[in-house]
Protein backbone atom coordinates (compact mmCIF):
# COMPACT_ATOMS: atom_id res chain seq x y z
CA UNK A 1 0.00 0.00 0.00
CA UNK A 2 3.00 2.48 0.46
CA UNK A 3 4.45 2.23 -2.86
CA UNK A 4 0.95 2.92 -4.39
CA UNK A 5 0.80 5.88 -1.85
CA UNK A 6 4.23 6.31 -3.25
CA UNK A 7 3.13 6.07 -7.09
CA UNK A 8 0.03 8.96 -6.06
CA UNK A 9 2.54 11.37 -5.32
CA UNK A 10 5.11 10.91 -8.48
CA UNK A 11 2.02 11.17 -10.71
CA UNK A 12 0.84 14.25 -8.63
CA UNK A 13 4.45 15.79 -9.90
CA UNK A 14 4.56 14.37 -12.97
CA UNK A 15 0.79 15.87 -13.45
CA UNK A 16 2.51 19.11 -12.67
CA UNK A 17 5.52 19.51 -13.87
CA UNK A 18 5.05 18.07 -17.33
CA UNK A 19 3.72 20.87 -19.57
CA UNK A 20 6.20 23.90 -17.32
CA UNK A 21 9.35 24.79 -18.87
CA UNK A 22 11.13 22.60 -16.21
CA UNK A 23 12.24 18.99 -16.08
CA UNK A 24 9.27 16.60 -15.06
CA UNK A 25 11.77 13.35 -14.98
CA UNK A 26 14.25 15.71 -13.30
CA UNK A 27 11.95 17.07 -10.42
CA UNK A 28 10.92 12.38 -10.17
CA UNK A 29 14.72 11.42 -9.83
CA UNK A 30 14.73 14.22 -7.02
CA UNK A 31 11.61 13.14 -5.38
CA UNK A 32 12.51 9.52 -5.71
CA UNK A 33 15.36 10.86 -3.47
CA UNK A 34 13.07 11.62 -0.61
CA UNK A 35 10.16 9.07 -0.58
CA UNK A 36 12.21 6.21 -2.86
CA UNK A 37 10.14 3.56 -4.11
CA UNK A 38 11.25 0.36 -3.12
CA UNK A 39 11.59 -1.20 -6.57
CA UNK A 40 14.65 -2.54 -8.68
CA UNK A 41 16.80 0.78 -10.56
CA UNK A 42 15.73 -0.73 -13.74
CA UNK A 43 11.97 -0.64 -12.87
CA UNK A 44 11.97 2.82 -12.04
CA UNK A 45 13.99 3.95 -15.23
CA UNK A 46 11.17 2.49 -16.86
CA UNK A 47 8.56 4.00 -14.29
CA UNK A 48 9.56 7.64 -14.77
CA UNK A 49 9.34 7.83 -18.58
CA UNK A 50 6.29 6.16 -19.04
CA UNK A 51 4.47 7.64 -16.17
CA UNK A 52 4.70 10.66 -18.67
CA UNK A 53 1.83 9.25 -21.25
CA UNK A 54 -0.57 10.13 -18.61
CA UNK A 55 0.28 13.64 -19.23
CA UNK A 56 0.75 13.77 -22.76
CA UNK A 57 -2.59 11.60 -23.13
CA UNK A 58 -4.49 14.10 -21.02
CA UNK A 59 -3.48 16.99 -23.18
CA UNK A 60 -4.23 14.86 -26.44
CA UNK A 61 -7.79 14.68 -25.34
CA UNK A 62 -8.38 18.34 -25.01
CA UNK A 63 -6.62 19.18 -28.01
CA UNK A 64 -8.15 16.64 -30.13
CA UNK A 65 -9.98 18.37 -32.33
CA UNK A 66 -6.70 20.47 -33.23
CA UNK A 67 -4.58 17.45 -33.44
CA UNK A 68 -7.26 15.09 -35.91
CA UNK A 69 -6.90 16.25 -39.62
CA UNK A 70 -9.68 14.00 -40.58
CA UNK A 71 -12.02 16.01 -37.77
CA UNK A 72 -15.61 16.30 -39.96
CA UNK A 73 -15.73 19.68 -37.89
CA UNK A 74 -12.45 21.44 -39.62
CA UNK A 75 -13.03 23.22 -43.34
CA UNK A 76 -10.79 21.87 -46.03
CA UNK A 77 -8.31 24.77 -44.92
CA UNK A 78 -8.02 23.32 -41.77
CA UNK A 79 -7.75 20.07 -42.13
CA UNK A 80 -4.89 20.69 -45.01
CA UNK A 81 -3.16 23.29 -42.27
CA UNK A 82 -3.16 20.22 -39.46
CA UNK A 83 -1.30 17.95 -42.05
CA UNK A 84 1.22 20.56 -42.33
CA UNK A 85 1.48 20.94 -38.56
CA UNK A 86 2.11 16.77 -38.08
CA UNK A 87 5.17 17.35 -41.54
CA UNK A 88 6.61 19.70 -39.35
CA UNK A 89 6.06 17.78 -36.13
CA UNK A 90 7.50 14.33 -37.76
CA UNK A 91 10.61 16.34 -39.43
CA UNK A 92 11.39 18.39 -35.88
CA UNK A 93 11.55 14.62 -34.22
CA UNK A 94 14.44 13.23 -36.80
CA UNK A 95 17.35 15.27 -35.07
CA UNK A 96 16.06 13.03 -31.48
CA UNK A 97 16.07 9.94 -33.64
CA UNK A 98 19.34 10.10 -35.40
CA UNK A 99 21.66 11.37 -31.95
CA UNK A 100 19.24 10.77 -29.16
CA UNK A 101 18.91 7.07 -29.71
CA UNK A 102 22.66 6.06 -30.07
CA UNK A 103 23.02 8.42 -26.64
CA UNK A 104 20.19 7.63 -24.54
CA UNK A 105 21.59 4.99 -22.73
CA UNK A 106 24.70 6.17 -22.18
CA UNK A 107 23.07 9.56 -20.18
CA UNK A 108 21.15 7.35 -17.71
CA UNK A 109 24.24 5.46 -17.12
CA UNK A 110 26.31 7.94 -16.48
CA UNK A 111 24.32 11.28 -15.52
CA UNK A 112 21.21 9.55 -14.07
CA UNK A 113 21.73 11.06 -10.88
CA UNK A 114 20.33 13.87 -8.47
CA UNK A 115 23.76 16.63 -9.13
CA UNK A 116 23.35 16.01 -12.56
CA UNK A 117 19.98 16.90 -12.52
CA UNK A 118 20.08 19.77 -9.98
CA UNK A 119 22.71 21.48 -11.89
CA UNK A 120 20.86 21.24 -14.96
CA UNK A 121 17.76 22.60 -13.38
CA UNK A 122 19.74 26.04 -12.13
CA UNK A 123 21.71 26.16 -15.43
CA UNK A 124 18.14 26.10 -17.33
CA UNK A 125 16.62 28.59 -15.00
CA UNK A 126 18.70 31.48 -15.51
CA UNK A 127 19.05 30.66 -19.00
CA UNK A 128 15.36 31.26 -19.20
CA UNK A 129 15.71 34.31 -17.02
CA UNK A 130 18.89 35.88 -19.28
CA UNK A 131 16.92 34.94 -22.94
CA UNK A 132 13.59 36.27 -21.54
CA UNK A 133 15.53 40.05 -20.60
CA UNK A 134 17.49 40.01 -23.62
CA UNK A 135 14.24 39.27 -26.40
CA UNK A 136 11.58 40.78 -24.45
CA UNK A 137 11.45 44.19 -26.93
CA UNK A 138 12.68 42.27 -29.97
CA UNK A 139 9.88 41.34 -32.96
CA UNK A 140 9.70 38.13 -33.44
CA UNK A 141 10.50 36.42 -37.35
CA UNK A 142 7.63 33.49 -36.71
CA UNK A 143 4.39 34.28 -35.03
CA UNK A 144 2.67 31.96 -36.56
CA UNK A 145 2.93 27.72 -36.54
CA UNK A 146 1.31 27.72 -40.17
CA UNK A 147 4.04 30.06 -41.36
CA UNK A 148 7.09 28.83 -39.30
CA UNK A 149 9.36 27.43 -42.35
CA UNK A 150 10.35 23.39 -42.02
CA UNK A 151 13.81 24.48 -41.57
CA UNK A 152 12.96 26.16 -38.62
CA UNK A 153 10.96 23.07 -37.20
CA UNK A 154 13.77 21.01 -37.66
CA UNK A 155 16.19 23.52 -35.88
CA UNK A 156 13.95 23.56 -32.74
CA UNK A 157 14.12 19.47 -32.88
CA UNK A 158 17.89 19.83 -32.45
CA UNK A 159 17.07 21.82 -29.52
CA UNK A 160 15.28 18.64 -27.95
CA UNK A 161 18.48 16.90 -27.93
CA UNK A 162 19.75 19.05 -25.40
CA UNK A 163 17.01 17.03 -23.17
CA UNK A 164 18.89 13.84 -22.70
CA UNK A 165 21.31 15.24 -19.59
CA UNK A 166 19.14 14.85 -16.67
CA UNK A 167 17.50 17.84 -15.45
CA UNK A 168 17.14 19.38 -18.68
CA UNK A 169 13.67 20.23 -19.20
CA UNK A 170 12.53 18.92 -23.13
CA UNK A 171 10.29 21.59 -23.11
CA UNK A 172 12.48 24.24 -21.97
CA UNK A 173 14.99 23.23 -23.53
CA UNK A 174 12.52 23.39 -27.38
CA UNK A 175 10.96 26.68 -25.90
CA UNK A 176 14.45 28.56 -25.80
CA UNK A 177 15.91 27.19 -28.64
CA UNK A 178 13.00 28.32 -30.44
CA UNK A 179 12.62 31.95 -28.81
CA UNK A 180 16.34 32.21 -29.72
CA UNK A 181 15.68 31.25 -33.44
CA UNK A 182 12.87 33.88 -33.48
CA UNK A 183 9.47 32.58 -32.49
CA UNK A 184 7.22 33.97 -30.78
CA UNK A 185 6.56 32.78 -27.19
CA UNK A 186 3.25 31.65 -28.36
CA UNK A 187 4.70 29.80 -31.22
CA UNK A 188 7.44 28.05 -29.12
CA UNK A 189 5.42 27.05 -26.33
CA UNK A 190 2.63 25.14 -29.11
CA UNK A 191 4.80 23.57 -31.03
CA UNK A 192 6.91 22.14 -28.09
CA UNK A 193 3.59 20.20 -27.15
CA UNK A 194 3.02 18.75 -30.27
CA UNK A 195 7.01 18.01 -30.52
CA UNK A 196 5.90 16.03 -27.43
CA UNK A 197 3.21 13.87 -28.63
CA UNK A 198 5.76 11.74 -30.76
CA UNK A 199 8.69 12.19 -28.94
CA UNK A 200 7.15 10.79 -25.43
CA UNK A 201 5.35 7.98 -27.11
CA UNK A 202 8.24 6.93 -28.91
CA UNK A 203 10.39 7.26 -25.46
CA UNK A 204 8.18 5.18 -23.70
CA UNK A 205 7.80 2.58 -26.43
CA UNK A 206 11.51 2.31 -26.35
CA UNK A 207 11.48 2.01 -22.60
CA UNK A 208 9.65 -0.77 -22.24
CA UNK A 209 10.84 -2.37 -25.31
CA UNK A 210 14.13 -2.55 -23.01
CA UNK A 211 12.69 -3.07 -20.07
CA UNK A 212 11.11 -6.18 -21.41
CA UNK A 213 13.77 -7.12 -23.74
CA UNK A 214 16.62 -7.76 -20.86
CA UNK A 215 14.42 -10.21 -18.61
CA UNK A 216 12.38 -7.57 -16.90
CA UNK A 217 9.18 -8.20 -15.75
CA UNK A 218 5.79 -6.46 -14.35
CA UNK A 219 6.67 -9.08 -10.38
CA UNK A 220 3.94 -8.10 -7.60
CA UNK A 221 2.75 -4.72 -7.39
CA UNK A 222 4.78 -3.49 -10.29
CA UNK A 223 2.07 -3.16 -12.62
CA UNK A 224 -0.72 -1.46 -10.34
CA UNK A 225 2.20 0.60 -9.80
CA UNK A 226 3.39 1.80 -13.11
CA UNK A 227 -1.14 2.13 -13.74
CA UNK A 228 -1.55 3.98 -10.64
CA UNK A 229 1.39 6.92 -11.39
CA UNK A 230 0.13 7.04 -15.14
CA UNK A 231 -3.45 7.52 -13.88
CA UNK A 232 -2.33 10.35 -11.96
CA UNK A 233 -0.34 11.96 -14.06
CA UNK A 234 -3.65 11.40 -16.75
CA UNK A 235 -6.28 13.01 -14.03
CA UNK A 236 -3.81 15.94 -12.96
CA UNK A 237 -2.90 16.97 -16.04
CA UNK A 238 -6.15 16.64 -17.40
CA UNK A 239 -7.22 19.13 -14.68
CA UNK A 240 -4.44 21.86 -14.47
CA UNK A 241 -5.11 21.72 -18.22
CA UNK A 242 -8.78 22.15 -18.38
CA UNK A 243 -8.83 24.83 -15.35
CA UNK A 244 -6.13 26.87 -17.31
CA UNK A 245 -7.91 26.77 -20.34
CA UNK A 246 -10.67 27.69 -19.08
CA UNK A 247 -8.78 31.44 -18.18
CA UNK A 248 -6.55 30.77 -21.08
CA UNK A 249 -8.75 29.46 -23.93
CA UNK A 250 -6.16 29.93 -26.49
CA UNK A 251 -5.08 26.38 -25.13
CA UNK A 252 -7.83 24.25 -25.07
CA UNK A 253 -9.73 25.97 -28.21
CA UNK A 254 -6.18 27.44 -29.65
CA UNK A 255 -6.38 29.65 -33.15
CA UNK A 256 -3.43 29.28 -35.12
CA UNK A 257 -2.88 32.38 -37.14
CA UNK A 258 -1.98 32.14 -40.64
CA UNK A 259 -0.46 35.42 -40.97
CA UNK A 260 -3.68 36.85 -38.70
CA UNK A 261 -5.80 34.66 -41.71
CA UNK A 262 -7.78 32.52 -39.51
CA UNK A 263 -9.91 35.39 -38.81
CA UNK A 264 -11.28 34.77 -42.34
CA UNK A 265 -11.69 31.35 -41.98
CA UNK A 266 -13.58 32.01 -39.49
CA UNK A 267 -15.87 34.72 -41.65
CA UNK A 268 -15.37 31.99 -44.57
CA UNK A 269 -17.26 29.26 -42.22
CA UNK A 270 -19.94 31.06 -40.80
CA UNK A 271 -21.13 32.54 -44.31
CA UNK A 272 -21.23 28.94 -45.74
CA UNK A 273 -24.58 28.70 -44.83
CA UNK A 274 -25.33 31.67 -47.06
CA UNK A 275 -23.55 30.49 -50.26
CA UNK A 276 -25.18 26.65 -49.51
CA UNK A 277 -28.82 28.18 -49.64
CA UNK A 278 -27.88 30.69 -52.83
CA UNK A 279 -26.63 27.79 -54.71
CA UNK A 280 -29.77 25.54 -53.91
CA UNK A 281 -31.98 28.35 -54.70
CA UNK A 282 -30.42 28.57 -58.23
CA UNK A 283 -33.16 27.35 -60.70
CA UNK A 284 -31.66 24.25 -62.64
CA UNK A 285 -30.35 24.24 -65.76
CA UNK A 286 -29.44 28.01 -65.15
CA UNK A 287 -25.84 29.76 -66.38
CA UNK A 288 -23.26 29.15 -63.74
CA UNK A 289 -22.79 32.85 -62.53
CA UNK A 290 -19.20 34.60 -63.19
CA UNK A 291 -17.72 37.29 -60.98
CA UNK A 292 -14.35 39.17 -61.83
CA UNK A 293 -12.66 40.64 -59.35
CA UNK A 294 -9.99 43.43 -60.15
CA UNK A 295 -6.29 43.91 -58.97
CA UNK A 296 -5.82 45.52 -55.35
CA UNK A 297 -3.13 47.04 -56.20
CA UNK A 298 -0.84 48.03 -59.60
CA UNK A 299 2.47 45.87 -60.14
CA UNK A 300 3.25 42.82 -61.74
CA UNK A 301 0.76 39.90 -61.60
CA UNK A 302 1.98 36.24 -61.44
CA UNK A 303 0.88 33.05 -60.53
CA UNK A 304 0.17 32.55 -56.47
CA UNK A 305 2.46 29.00 -56.95
CA UNK A 306 5.20 31.78 -57.09
CA UNK A 307 4.67 33.07 -54.01
CA UNK A 308 7.78 32.31 -52.09
CA UNK A 309 5.17 31.20 -48.71
CA UNK A 310 3.55 27.33 -48.52
CA UNK A 311 -0.18 28.84 -46.76
CA UNK A 312 -0.19 31.00 -50.48
CA UNK A 313 1.73 29.14 -52.84
CA UNK A 314 0.29 25.43 -51.73
CA UNK A 315 -3.25 27.80 -52.02
CA UNK A 316 -4.44 26.50 -48.08
CA UNK A 317 -6.33 29.93 -48.42
CA UNK A 318 -8.07 29.27 -51.40
CA UNK A 319 -7.18 29.86 -54.97
CA UNK A 320 -6.07 33.31 -56.67
CA UNK A 321 -3.12 35.42 -57.43
CA UNK A 322 -0.41 37.31 -56.79
CA UNK A 323 1.01 40.73 -57.61
CA UNK A 324 4.78 41.98 -56.98
CA UNK A 325 3.68 45.55 -56.23
CA UNK A 326 4.64 48.97 -58.18
CA UNK A 327 2.52 51.17 -56.63
CA UNK A 328 1.29 51.23 -52.53
CA UNK A 329 -2.48 51.92 -52.80
CA UNK A 330 -4.46 49.32 -52.61
CA UNK A 331 -8.44 49.29 -53.71
CA UNK A 332 -11.53 47.27 -53.51
CA UNK A 333 -11.12 44.45 -56.01
CA UNK A 334 -15.08 44.11 -56.25
CA UNK A 335 -18.28 45.71 -54.64
CA UNK A 336 -18.78 44.31 -51.41
CA UNK A 337 -18.50 44.93 -46.96
CA UNK A 338 -15.62 44.60 -45.18
CA UNK A 339 -15.94 41.84 -42.93
CA UNK A 340 -12.15 41.52 -41.51
CA UNK A 341 -10.09 45.02 -41.11
CA UNK A 342 -6.70 44.24 -39.13
CA UNK A 343 -5.51 46.65 -36.37
CA UNK A 344 -2.30 45.59 -38.01
CA UNK A 345 -3.31 47.08 -41.54
CA UNK A 346 -0.88 44.57 -43.61
CA UNK A 347 -4.53 42.46 -44.60
CA UNK A 348 -8.27 42.97 -45.51
CA UNK A 349 -11.11 40.35 -45.62
CA UNK A 350 -13.67 41.29 -47.85
CA UNK A 351 -17.14 39.59 -48.80
CA UNK A 352 -18.23 40.77 -52.44
CA UNK A 353 -22.04 41.28 -53.12
CA UNK A 354 -22.02 37.93 -55.24
CA UNK A 355 -20.85 36.47 -52.61
CA UNK A 356 -16.61 35.31 -53.00
CA UNK A 357 -14.78 35.70 -49.93
CA UNK A 358 -11.80 37.72 -50.72
CA UNK A 359 -8.51 37.93 -48.76
CA UNK A 360 -6.01 40.77 -49.96
CA UNK A 361 -2.52 39.80 -47.61
CA UNK A 362 -0.01 42.86 -48.51
CA UNK A 363 3.59 41.16 -47.93
CA UNK A 364 5.13 38.44 -46.44
CA UNK A 365 5.11 37.88 -42.44
CA UNK A 366 3.89 41.72 -42.59
CA UNK A 367 1.78 41.66 -39.62
CA UNK A 368 5.08 41.07 -37.65
CA UNK A 369 5.30 45.29 -38.47
CA UNK A 370 2.55 45.81 -36.11
CA UNK A 371 1.01 48.59 -38.92
CA UNK A 372 4.41 50.42 -39.30
CA UNK A 373 4.48 51.62 -42.67
CA UNK A 374 0.08 51.07 -43.33
CA UNK A 375 -2.95 53.05 -43.74
CA UNK A 376 -6.41 51.84 -43.07
CA UNK A 377 -9.20 53.56 -44.56
CA UNK A 378 -11.77 51.60 -43.73
CA UNK A 379 -13.63 49.61 -41.16
CA UNK A 380 -15.06 46.08 -40.25
CA UNK A 381 -18.68 46.35 -42.05
CA UNK A 382 -17.96 48.90 -44.05
CA UNK A 383 -19.62 48.92 -47.49
CA UNK A 384 -16.96 49.81 -50.58
CA UNK A 385 -17.38 49.99 -54.31
CA UNK A 386 -15.03 48.27 -56.47
CA UNK A 387 -11.88 50.39 -56.80
CA UNK A 388 -12.29 52.18 -53.69
CA UNK A 389 -9.03 53.06 -51.52
CA UNK A 390 -8.95 50.47 -48.52
CA UNK A 391 -5.46 51.53 -47.23
CA UNK A 392 -1.76 52.81 -48.77
CA UNK A 393 1.50 51.05 -47.84
CA UNK A 394 4.89 52.70 -47.78
CA UNK A 395 7.08 50.22 -50.47
CA UNK A 396 10.53 51.46 -49.84
CA UNK A 397 9.74 51.22 -46.08
CA UNK A 398 8.72 47.56 -45.83
CA UNK A 399 11.37 46.09 -48.23
CA UNK A 400 13.89 48.39 -46.25
CA UNK A 401 12.74 46.68 -42.96
CA UNK A 402 13.46 43.44 -44.63
CA UNK A 403 10.36 42.08 -45.83
CA UNK A 404 8.61 40.93 -49.56
CA UNK A 405 6.01 42.96 -50.20
CA UNK A 406 4.28 40.52 -52.79
CA UNK A 407 0.42 41.18 -52.40
CA UNK A 408 -1.95 37.69 -52.40
CA UNK A 409 -5.53 38.03 -53.49
CA UNK A 410 -6.84 34.41 -52.23
CA UNK A 411 -10.44 33.57 -52.47
CA UNK A 412 -11.00 31.56 -48.86
CA UNK A 413 -14.27 29.97 -49.94
CA UNK A 414 -12.76 28.57 -53.26
CA UNK A 415 -14.58 25.34 -52.84
CA UNK A 416 -17.85 27.19 -53.59
CA UNK A 417 -17.17 27.52 -57.19
CA UNK A 418 -16.50 25.43 -60.03
CA UNK A 419 -13.31 27.12 -60.79
CA UNK A 420 -10.99 30.05 -60.00
CA UNK A 421 -9.03 31.18 -62.86
CA UNK A 422 -6.73 34.25 -63.20
CA UNK A 423 -7.06 36.49 -66.00
CA UNK A 424 -4.12 38.66 -66.57
CA UNK A 425 -0.59 37.79 -66.10
CA UNK A 426 2.37 40.62 -66.17
CA UNK A 427 1.68 44.47 -65.67
CA UNK A 428 -1.72 45.56 -64.27
CA UNK A 429 -3.04 47.94 -62.99
CA UNK A 430 -5.56 48.82 -60.02
CA UNK A 431 -8.98 48.03 -61.19
CA UNK A 432 -7.74 46.22 -64.27
CA UNK A 433 -9.29 42.47 -64.29
CA UNK A 434 -7.16 39.55 -61.94
CA UNK A 435 -9.82 37.14 -61.35
CA UNK A 436 -13.05 35.21 -62.46
CA UNK A 437 -14.45 33.18 -60.03
CA UNK A 438 -17.22 30.39 -61.70
CA UNK A 439 -19.92 29.68 -59.67
CA UNK A 440 -21.57 26.28 -59.62
CA UNK A 441 -24.50 25.34 -61.59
Amino acid sequence: MLEILKAVILGIVEGITEFLPISSTGHLVLVDEFIKLNEPKKFIDMFNVVIQLGAIMAVVVLYFHKLNPWSPKKSRLERSQTWTLWKKVIIAVIPSVIIGLPLNDWMDAHLMNWLVVSIALIVYGVLFIVIENHNQNLRPRFDSLNTLPYKVAILIGGFQILSLIPGTSRSGATILGAILIGTSRYVAAEFSFFLAIPTMFGASLLKLYKFFAHGGTLAGNQGLILAVGVIVSFVVAFTITFLYGKTHNHLVNPVVEVADADAVDATTQANEAVATVASANQPSGEAAKTETLGAPVSGTAEDLSQVNDEVFSQKMMGDGAAIVPSDGTIVAPADGEITVAYATKHAYGLTSTDGAEILIHIGLDTVNLKGDHFTSNVAQGQKVKKGDVLGTVDLDAVKAAGYDTTTMIGITNTANYSAVKQLADGTVQAGDDLIAVVGKN
